[in-house]
Parts: C-alpha cells; sequence; structure tokens
C-alpha cells in the first residue's frame, strides 16, 4: 500500500485538476475523497479482510491512456453492427453517440463535459453522492482520481424502449480507466441500458476502475444489464449503489467473465414505499482468475422488493467469493426480501465462498438467504457419458443446467444471447473474436424463454 500512496499522492490530484480546468468545488471534493482514500483500509469488515486485498498489484505503471481514442480498433469492430443503438468508448474516450439518444430526449455526455455544461447539476449530485468516498477505499479512489466517465439524464415521463448499448473498449495504450458514472432516471420514466466491457491488453496490468451512481425517480423503471469480458492482465474495481424512490424498480443482469481480479460491490437502497430490485449474476471463472461479488439490499421503505441470485462457476486455480447482505430497517413493514450465491466447483485446485446474512428490525416481513458450494456432481456427468456424450459434453451439460434457473430470469434477451455466447468461447478456450458467431447460432428459443415463478412463495415469515 505504500506504492499506493506514492504514485497516487495528493501532487497528482492537485495536476489532474489543473489539466482538466475544474472548478474549485470539483477539486475541493478530490482533495477531501483523498483523505479518506489515505487513510481508509481495503476492507473495513474483520470478516472479510482475509479474502480482499490489493496485493500483486502493480501499482507503479498505472497511467492515464496516451491514446487519441479516435477510431474503434480493428479487433473489436464486430461489436459495434451498422444501425445498432450504441456508445462507443475506447480508453474511456466516448467516440460514438447515436443520433437517437438526442431524440428521445436523453442526455448523455462523458463526465468532463456535463460538469463543464451542467456545473450546477453536477455540483448538486456531487454534494450528495449516493457512493461516498468514507463508504470505502475503493470508492475513494475512484472519487479522488477519476478522469473520465458518463453522465446519462433521461427526463420525466419518457419511454425508452429501443436497449441502449454502452461499449467499453481497453487497448494496450491505457493502463489505467477511472470512470465516474452518473445516471438519473426521471419521474415515471423508463429506460433499457446494457453496459459491455471488453479489454485486450499487451501483457502488463491494466486497472479499471467504475464508480457509477444510480437515482430512480418516482415510478422511474430501470432494466441494465453488464457484461464484462476482460483478458486476465486486467484488474476491475467495481462500485454501484442505487437509491429508488417511490414506486420505482431496478432490473440487474450481470456476465462476469474476465480479469486478473474483480472486485464488484453492488448496494440497493430501497428508500421510497414499493420500490423493487432484483439482480441476476453470472460468474465463470478460469486459469488464476479471481472473482469477489458483493450485493446487499438496503429496505428502508414499506412494501419493497428485494432479490438477488449469483451463480458461479469456477475451473483451474481461479477463486470466487459471493456476499450478500438484507438488511430491513423499522420502517420497512411488509418488505420481501430473498438473496442467494451457489457456486460449483470444477477441479480440486478451485475454491468459492458463499457468505450471506440477515438483520432484521421488523417482525413483518419476509426475509430468506440461500448459499452453497460444492463439486460437479460426479453421478451426473458418469450418466450422461453412459449416454453416449463425451465427459467434456456431460460436464458442460451438468454446468449448463446449473446456471439455467439464473439465466431464465434474466430480462433482457440481449444480455442473455452474450452470457451464453461468452460461456460457449471461454468454456472451448476460443478467442473473443468468436462471439459474433457464436452468439449468432444462438437459436432464438434459447434465449426467450424466462421464469415467472414466483421465489418469495417459500419464504419464512417474521412475526
Amino acid at each position: 500500500m505504500d506504492t499506493l500512496l506514492k504514485n497516487f499522492g495528493v501532487e497528482r490530484v492537485e495536476k489532474l485538476s489543473k489539466n482538466n480546468s475544474e472548478p474549485d468545488w470539483l477539486r475541493n471534493f478530490r482533495l477531501s475523497s483523498f483523505e479518506f482514500f489515505k487513510n481508509l483500509p481495503v476492507e473495513t469488515s474483520e470478516l472479510f479482510k482475509k479474502y480482499v486485498n490489493l496485493d500483486g498489484i502493480n501499482w507503479e505503471q498505472f497511467d492515464f491512456s496516451k491514446s487519441d481514442g479516435t477510431k474503434i480498433p480493428e479487433d473489436f469492430k464486430f461489436l459495434f453492427p451498422e444501425n445498432n443503438n450504441h456508445v462507443a468508448i475506447c480508453n474511456s474516450n466516448v467516440l460514438e453517440i447515436p443520433s437517437s439518444v438526442e431524440k428521445d430526449g436523453i442526455v448523455f455526455l462523458d463526465i468532463k463535459t456535463a460538469i463543464q455544461k451542467y456545473p450546477d447539476i453536477c455540483k448538486n449530485y456531487f454534494a450528495n453522492k449516493i457512493l461516498k468516498p468514507e463508504e470505502s477505499k475503493l470508492v475513494a479512489f475512484n472519487n479522488t482520481f477519476f478522469n473520465s466517465g458518463f453522465f446519462l439524464y433521461v427526463p420525466d415521463n419518457k419511454n425508452i424502449t429501443v436497449p441502449l448499448r454502452v461499449v467499453s473498449i481497453t487497448t494496450p495504450e491505457n493502463s489505467l480507466g477511472v470512470n465516474q458514472n452518473l445516471i438519473v432516471v426521471g419521474k415515471n420514466s423508463k429506460l433499457i441500458l446494457i453496459e459491455e466491457e471488453y479489454s485486450k491488453t499487451s501483457g502488463k496490468q491494466t486497472l479499471l476502475s467504475n464508480v457509477t451512481d444510480i437515482h430512480l425517480k418516482d415510478g422511474a423503471e430501470v432494466t441494465l444489464g453488464n457484461i464484462h469480458s476482460l483478458d486476465e492482465n486486467t484488474i476491475l474495481l467495481v462500485n454501484k449503489k442505487v437509491l429508488l424512490e417511490k414506486d420505482s424498480k431496478i432490473f440487474f443482469s450481470s456476465g462476469f467473465f474476465g480479469g486478473k481480479l474483480t472486485l464488484s460491490y453492488l448496494d440497493s437502497v430501497l428508500k421510497g414505499d414499493g420500490s423493487a430490485v432484483e439482480d441476476y449474476e453470472i460468474v465463470f471463472g478460469g486459469n488464476e482468475q479471481q472473482f469477489n461479488l458483493s450485493s446487499n439490499l438496503f429496505h428502508e421503505g414499506a412494501s419493497t422488493r428485494g432479490k438477488v441470485m449469483a451463480k458461479g462457476v469456477f475451473g483451474d486455480k481461479s477463486k470466487g467469493l459471493f456476499r450478500g447482505m438484507i438488511n430491513i430497517n423499522k420502517n420497512a413493514k411488509n418488505s420481501n426480501s430473498y438473496v442467494s450465491g451457489h457456486s460449483i466447483i470444477l477441479s480440486k485446485n478451485a475454491s468459492s465462498d458463499a457468505i450471506p446474512g440477515l438483520q432484521i428490525e421488523n417482525n413483518d416481513v419476509k426475509a430468506t438467504h440461500s448459499a452453497s458450494v460444492a463439486q460437479i456432481n460426479e453421478e451426473q456427468v458418469f450418466y450422461l457419458m453412459s449416454r453416449g456424450f463425451t465427459e467434456d459434453q456431460a460436464r458442460k451439460f451438468v454446468v449448463s443446467g446449473f446456471l439455467e434457473p439464473v439465466i431464465k430470469q434474466i430480462p433482457l434477451r440481449e444480455v442473455v444471447a452474450i452470457i451464453k455466447g461468452l460461456f460457449e468461447i471461454k468454456w472451448n478456450r476460443r478467442d473473443l473474436s468468436e462471439l459474433k458467431e457464436t452468439v449468432g447460432k444462438i437459436s432464438e428459443e434459447e434465449i426467450t424463454e424466462t421464469s415467472s415463478k414466483d421465489i418469495f412463495e417459500g419464504h419464512y415469515k417474521y412475526r
């Protein structure tokens, strides 16, 4: 950690603010965040300290992109078909914004432009951030050193039915991306947003830090898909927090398929009465990858609903951790909440842990958590092999069946197709360039069926 502070000191903060010609309020925000970054430990919970560390990260080599980011690299052009509603980002530089964004009344800007164009709005949101720098060292790091990101604003009473894709590419020219994102969705508006993140580096470590604040006003509804397919020299630090007002809803769907180390934290604050969150996460680890995922539900309003379902597959020497906390306060009467984390282990050198928890201060609620970690079922593999399948095919069928209950819950068919495509590629150890062809082979039936079962129906009723 001494190396971290040496390479990311207060001088770098001052230089960054000066180079960006930032207002005094933002410079002061960075400096106050730096104090938390300097003093906070990487993990504040004694329970999880043994799981979370930043050892093995070479902080000396990280620097902001030296690429002008004026075009999409040839290796990644297959991700951007013509007439697709996508925002293209390369090495943290926003390259393309579809004309449909302005037609729909959406404001989409890179964060530095947004601060210049809407200083009062941005100042207000930074002053009242959901993800505050005092929450963790990783959040404080991002709030101190961010040099890119986006601002997305949807006015009241807008129904955006066509999914907006935000596709970010990281190339060898970029060893550091620190992105501060702000999403605000107005009253009774609907938005479908798919964020995809890919990287192909040169062998050196690359660090990507993303902090995203999401504000949902009364009655807003957001469907948000996240895909992370990074090479094994990339370190990914993700912090997301959503604040839901009355009767608002958000549906998260995430697929984690790459990276040397992934630390992902998602907090959902159900502040308004009747608000709801659903979060589905799929993880596939191989080689020596490490995935540390956290998804927490904070019920503050009455009649709120929260659901988290995470499933992980870990082979080779990969490691995984899922932790999720249900927190229901005394005012959250009639709330329903469910958290589950389940993993399957494919080799004797892989490992995983699942640690859910409950903190409940109201008796009139439903709350359940579940967790399991197990080796692949060899009896099932043997049975399938006895029916004519090879061992690899049999193991793949067992794993696919394990993941399917979560995949069927994902409301975005585009995200389902990409998750299934990336699963195929990773299982067969093929190159990302085959993603388009692989997704094209997935049948329509495979990506349209979703589960309608009420997973709350078996909950224990607190009285």
